[in-house]
């Protein structure tokens, strides 16, 4: 990319995809000098702002990343992964109404967009609106069947609202599109817990660290069961390895 800035310095793509890949080496400051440089020769280049924004999240500059997916909208109000992004920032601000709205926009532009309707059934989950963000999970599940992220979410929201064996089997979905996601057994473990299958709920939580050796969480819920069933000993074992 370098190169190509050198024989052609107003090449505007070259800097685009080289800030994507100094992103990629977590030179972040590096790339948003990149994108900025790309919007100083074509200030419409959307993509630039959108860019510019994922890389000011990652720096934890959420009001500025959000001021950058606003340009991109304001120039491209039809750009459906701005939204996005700006849902996902303002989420993160705790601004979850607002996060809301922004994933409903996207919807509205693309109404197959199966990450806006998960994305907007978190943030109804944190406002503790259980149902609505259950509907929306389901919807995601409905465009996009293979979804494990939106299977986990519904899995926590039925979870939270006590529906433990529709949770486990959402877990169990997840776990059969994406065997390897420590977090869903984890999750399972902590359901089948709660309905006192107390042997069930271990096998989960050693899978989960079969997978990641040192989940503190899964060892330290390996450790409750185990105290749960009175092995006091082997539970005592699990919490060293949680600490």
């Amino acid at each position: 990319y370098e190169k190509a800035i050198q024989i052609k310095p107003d090449y505007v793509e070259a800097y685009i995809n080289r800030g994507v890949a100094l992103k990629e080496l977590k030179q972040l400051e590096r790339a948003i000098e990149s994108y900025e440089k790309a919007i100083q020769i074509k200030p419409d280049y959307v993509e630039a702002y959108n860019n510019r924004g994922v890389v000011l999240k990652e720096l934890g500059l959420l009001e500025k990343a959000i001021e950058s997916y606003e340009t991109a909208i304001q120039i491209k109000p039809d750009y459906v992964e701005a939204y996005i992004n700006r849902g996902v920032a303002l989420k993160e601000l705790k601004q979850l109404e607002k996060a809301i709205e922004s994933y409903e926009k996207a919807i509205q532009i693309k109404p197959d967009y199966a990450e806006a309707y998960s994305n907007r059934g978190v943030a109804l989950q944190k406002l503790k609106q259980l149902e609505k963000a259950i509907d929306s999970y389901e919807k995601a599940i409905q465009i996009k069947p293979n979804y494990a992220e939106a299977y986990g979410n519904l899995g926590n929201a039925l979870s939270e609202l006590g529906q433990l064996e529709k949770a486990i089997e959402s877990y169990d979905k997840v776990i059969q599109i994406r065997p390897n996601y420590a977090e869903a057994y984890i999750n399972r473990g902590v359901a089948l817990q709660k309905l006192m299958h107390l042997e069930e709920a271990i096998e989960s939580y050693e899978k989960a660290i079969q997978i990641k050796p040192n989940s503190a969480e899964a060892h330290s819920n390996r450790g409750n069961a185990l105290k749960d069933l009175k092995q006091m000993d082997r539970a005592l074992e699990s919490y060293n390895h949680a600490v």
